[in-house]
């Protein structure tokens, strides 16, 4: 079984690395700087593996589109990191018109892009991980553990943006960049545990 590495993490976004996966969720606004962030975990982690990696972007219903310099960072993500990547997907939480929406930027973003990328725009997480499955290592546990990961870690993710947390989770290894804050502990999460 492989460990979650939470590389960084703030009331706006967390991004972890399982296995040979790099994770963004977006709970808030999506910035330039963090997007760079997100570029730059997904890197070290291709550099990391021999093998192709993937990358899963989780958007909240919360977060809203991104501005436009987000736009320009994400779709420079897009032109020069998707296409080294074995799988990219992004998913849009919260029905039907919001994973519109998201996929109505994802698309606009990758329209001028070659037909090699391989993005894929999805409604739910689960969908995501049949996908992924494929790609990840024999020992990672796989679909289970995948689930497993990514549950730990949403429990453990931030509320609100008052709450200032930024600590590890009981269990989730540290990643180079994560600014752990002692005092905080994290709030119980009402999103229900995947199974």
């Amino acid at each position: 079984m492989y460990k979650v590495s939470v590389v960084a993490r703030d009331t706006g976004h967390c991004f972890l690395i399982w296995d040979r996966l790099a994770l963004a969720i977006w709970r808030n606004a999506t910035t330039r700087a963090s997007v760079a962030e997100m570029s730059f975990m997904v890197r070290a982690l291709m550099a990391k593996h021999d093998e192709p990696c993937c990358f899963l972007g989780i958007v909240e219903p919360t977060s809203p589109p991104p501005d436009e310099k987000a736009r320009t960072e994400l779709a420079k993500f897009s032109r020069e990191i998707v296409p080294e990547l074995a799988l990219a997907i992004i998913v849009g939480e919260g029905g039907g018109f919001r994973a519109s929406l998201v996929r109505a930027v994802g698309v606009a973003l990758t329209t001028l892009m070659p037909h090699r990328v391989p993005f894929k725009f999805l409604s739910n997480v689960e969908d995501a991980t049949t996908l992924i499955a494929p790609h990840l290592s024999p020992g990672a546990g796989g679909v289970p553990g995948m689930r497993r990961a990514l549950a730990d870690v949403r429990a453990q993710f931030p509320l609100s943006a008052g709450s200032g947390f930024s600590a590890h989770p009981p269990g989730v290894a540290s990643g180079a960049g994560d600014n752990a804050s002692p005092g905080h502990e994290p709030r119980p999460s009402s999103r229900p545990r995947a199974r």
